[in-house]
């Protein structure tokens, strides 16, 4: 009895000793927090205007004390008037009530005070600048090797316009190497004062552009780091002189189809480094990027991009099946002696390919001995495996090209094939929300204009989506 009286007198002790500890501490606390100014959040909220889509809060963390804005709308964050709710007794330090302009292309750091203490916050924004495009053209051959097609006489303006009366909202312009730079390397003013001339036009009649560094003098950027060095050296110089264009109106694509299927594992990297030096400049700069294997829809899923970055683009090319879209070019298909691909169904049709002589029967008779088919379903299919490689991206995705060969129809006509699968491409994309681009709007072989001069009205309301 003795020995358990002991224990619970120790146990009171112990207990009581601790209640002592905790009072105490508690009233330090609470003394703490009446002599600390800040010890309750300095605010309440932070806004700000999101262009056309109103106000939106930011996001803050009272741990690590940063405020975080994702802009949607807004495409100049230079100047950003931020509204703080301000708690009773707090200011901001060098503010003028609780509205404070804030550089937001970089980090901000925001001072509230209150009874001669401070606490500082860290301000920061993200942004998807907005680009809504749906169908265009590219303008193939213009700031090309060999090119200059559109003479400066003010027709540009006129070509342009009449582009945009056909229902094209935008154009990607490629833009080669050996043409817009000199042989040492320095930007070839002249025709770089086309582009801009170019750019200048679209912009102000309410279209957008994307600037597309096409062809490479030297192409071989996988294994020559003399090469790889020159790409970024070209977007260093191309983005010092376009740098001033409106960010929903001009947006940069790094490469028109790297090669090889087989290298992702060197691309990767090397657009990574291209667009780590855009970003040192532009930070919501739209970039498209392209994959290997020519850009081909099935290896986008290959592709490794900055996490985090809204204002990437992936794009896809589509001219599937080549035996259709690309015959009647030497440099590629060639024409049959007997007969024309067929669409839809098998491009090579069982009366082609029993008149098929032996050598087109080992070039092209595969497409009908193992049974290939293509109609909207199977473009659908094939398409829609970009769609899923972009939506587990979280970026944007776009169908820079898509032609069929007009070298299967007659100067003046359009064969049937050519527009049913030009109707079809279309569908698919606007069945997925991709916008597109056509190859070409000249007579070279895959464009609207027929050799005569006159333009397929057709083929126009099919490839802006009117038909």
């Amino acid at each position: 009895m003795v020995k358990n009286s002991r224990s619970m007198n120790l146990n009171i002790l112990i207990m009581t000793a601790i209640a002592a500890f905790m009072s105490l501490s508690c009233s330090g606390d609470k003394a703490g927090e009446e002599d600390s100014p800040l010890a309750s959040r300095p605010f309440i909220s932070a806004s700000a205007e999101d262009g056309d889509n109103g106000m939106v809060e930011a996001q803050v963390d009272t741990i690590a004390l940063t405020v975080k804005f994702n802009f949607t709308g807004r495409t100049d964050f230079s100047a950003v008037p931020v509204a703080f709710s301000l708690n009773e007794g707090y200011s901001i330090e060098g503010g003028d009530g609780e509205v404070i302009s804030l550089d937001l292309d970089n980090e901000s750091v925001v001072t509230f005070i209150a009874k001669g203490a401070s606490q500082s916050y860290t301000v920061s924004a993200t942004g998807t600048t907005p680009f809504d495009i749906h169908a265009g053209v590219n303008l193939s051959y213009w700031l090309q090797a060999g090119g200059g097609l559109w003479a400066m006489d003010g027709s540009i303006r006129t070509k342009i316009q009449k582009l945009i009366d056909l229902g094209f909202d935008h154009f990607r312009i490629p833009v080669d190497e050996s043409f817009m730079f000199k042989t040492d390397g320095t930007l070839n003013q002249t025709n770089l004062s086309m582009l801009t001339t170019g750019l200048d036009v679209i912009c102000e009649l309410g279209a957008k552009a994307i600037v597309d560094l096409h062809n490479l003098k030297n192409p071989d950027i996988f294994t020559s780091k003399t090469a790889e060095a020159r790409f970024y050296e070209c977007w260093k110089l191309l983005s010092s002189a376009l740098s001033g264009y409106p960010l929903d109106a001009v947006a940069y694509e790094l490469l028109n189809e790297p090669e090889d299927g087989a290298k992702s594992d060197l691309w990767n990297p090397i657009l990574n480094n291209a667009i780590e030096q855009i970003r040192s400049t532009e930070k919501r700069r739209l970039i498209v990027i392209g994959s290997v294997g020519w850009q081909s829809y099935d290896q986008l899923n290959n592709l490794i991009i900055p996490r985090n970055d809204p204002n990437l683009i992936i794009s896809f090319h589509y001219y599937n099946p080549m035996v259709l879209t690309h015959y009647g070019f030497d440099w590629s298909i060639g024409t049959f002696e007997y007969g024309l691909p067929s669409y839809p169904g098998c491009p090579v049709s069982e009366d082609v390919y029993n008149h098929f002589t032996d050598a087109e029967r080992e070039r092209f008779g595969w497409w009908y001995t193992t049974g290939q088919y293509f109609d909207a379903a199977k473009i659908g299919s094939q398409i829609s495996n970009a769609y899923y490689a972009a939506k587990a991206r979280d970026v944007r995705l776009y169908c820079g090209e898509f032609a069929c060969s007009g070298k299967i129809g007659d100067n003046g006509t359009e064969a049937q094939q050519r527009l049913d699968w030009l109707r079809d491409v279309v569908a698919v994309c606007d069945k997925y929300d991709i916008p597109f681009c056509h190859w070409e709007n000249s007579s070279s072989g895959f464009g609207f204009c027929f050799p005569n001069g006159n333009i397929s009205d057709t083929m126009v309301r099919i490839i802006t989506g009117k038909e």
